[in-house]
């Protein structure tokens, strides 16, 4: 027997241990576990509620989609580049319920943003338990995915959330085509997302999903973009495309833009979230080399994406954080088949450590290669001022 052989077989017989080791940890961990049990859905609910204490609400300033759905069947005037109108789905949703003024429209995406949100909690708890699954829900709701939701109220982002969360949890191949499709028809981000989150689920050997899934995927992002060309032409609007708005700009612009805040650039990208995939990657590389190989290059792939981006943070977010999540899945996984009692808890202690982190700092993105901040002054100000004029009544 060698020596790694020897303790591996020490730490499954001696049993967990990591209490002792992060007794603070240990002690979160207990009760989360707890909380996780018997009071699932309020506890996802507070994790929402302390993300939008800790980082506020914005909308994004331009209004281009709200003004687009006021008449969703006729070209934008206020915007010469409206290649925001090759994405009808939310301008369509905004029209048809009515919510078209700025509040309305704000409270449509909010609450757009809250169910996909809800969505991811309640199926990781069906797919990995409770207890896994609020830790991973945690970790979303740190990641700047959820900030950029929160920051950007007024664009599809919170569509977008909500497929990529039925495409990583989903075996059901017209649920994996409808997702992919109705993706397409919302924003342009799905053409990457829907094919790597099905790749890298695949190459976990999960069970339950087909091959034929790629299939299904391609199908509907093809539907998708038919019925979005179908649209446009059909009332006759002529867009200013995305690829028009990259090749504007010169490449040294770009590469200015990049550059310019470099470090917080590359934090802004998963900032606390880092950590994380940092544990998964080097813990466990060994374990699933094809898997973690394939999902760095998923990440360089949308850093090549998102530097000819003007949000930065916001686009690699939207197309990153999905299969982050599921390498954590998948790392999680690793662990419980490969490492004792021990090493399972404290990964998962060092995971909670993470989210913890992540949600209690309000974090930043970068937009034109500057920083930003949230929104936190413009969404309690208005608050405190409605208080104040109320006491000196």
């Amino acid at each position: 027997m060698t020596r790694s052989q020897g303790g591996a077989e020490r730490a499954v017989a001696e049993g967990p241990r990591p209490l002792a080791r992060l007794p603070i940890l240990g002690g979160i961990q207990e009760r989360a576990a707890r909380l996780a049990t018997s009071r699932y859905v309020p506890a996802v609910t507070l994790l929402i509620l302390l993300k939008i204490a800790v980082s506020g609400l914005g909308t994004i300033p331009r209004e281009p989609y709200r003004l687009a759905a006021l008449d969703p069947f006729h070209r934008v005037t206020a915007h010469p580049e409206n290649y925001f109108q090759r994405s009808p789905l939310l301008p369509l949703l905004g029209y048809f319920s009515g919510l078209t003024s700025p509040s309305g429209f704000g409270a449509l995406c909010l609450t757009i943003v809250t169910i996909g949100l809800m969505a991811y909690a309640l199926m990781a708890r069906r797919r990995h338990g409770a207890q896994d699954g609020l830790l991973q829900f945690g970790l979303v709701v740190s990641h700047p995915v959820t900030l950029v939701l929160l920051s950007w109220l007024g664009t599809p982002d919170g569509l977008s959330f909500l497929f990529a969360t039925v495409l990583l949890f989903s075996n059901s191949l017209p649920l994996i085509g409808l997702a992919s499709a109705l993706g397409a028809f919302n924003h342009p981000v799905i053409h990457f997302v829907a094919p790597v989150v099905i790749i890298l689920r695949l190459a976990a050997r999960e069970p339950g999903l087909k091959n034929r899934s790629l299939g299904a995927v391609a199908l509907g992002l093809l539907l998708g973009n038919a019925a979005v060309l179908a649209f446009l032409n059909a009332f006759g609007i002529e867009t200013f495309s995305r690829l028009d708005f990259l090749m504007d700009r010169s490449l040294l612009t770009w590469v200015k833009q990049n550059t310019f805040a470099l470090p917080h650039t590359l934090y802004s990208l998963h900032q606390a979230s880092w950590f994380a995939l940092a544990l998964c990657v080097g813990v466990l590389f060994n374990r699933d080399r094809r898997y973690y190989l394939m999902f760095a290059a998923s990440q360089l792939l949308f850093f090549v994406v998102t530097f000819f981006s003007a949000d930065t943070t916001r686009v690699f977010s939207l197309l990153a954080w999905a299969p982050a999540l599921h390498c954590i899945q998948h790392s999680l996984s690793l662990v419980d088949q490969t490492e004792g009692a021990a090493s399972r808890e404290v990964f998962r202690q060092v995971l909670i450590l993470v989210a913890i982190v992540g949600l209690l700092t309000p974090g930043y993105y970068i937009w034109t290669g500057e920083l930003h901040l949230p929104n936190f002054n413009g969404f309690y100000n208005p608050i405190l001022g409605g208080l104040l004029r109320l006491i000196g009544r």
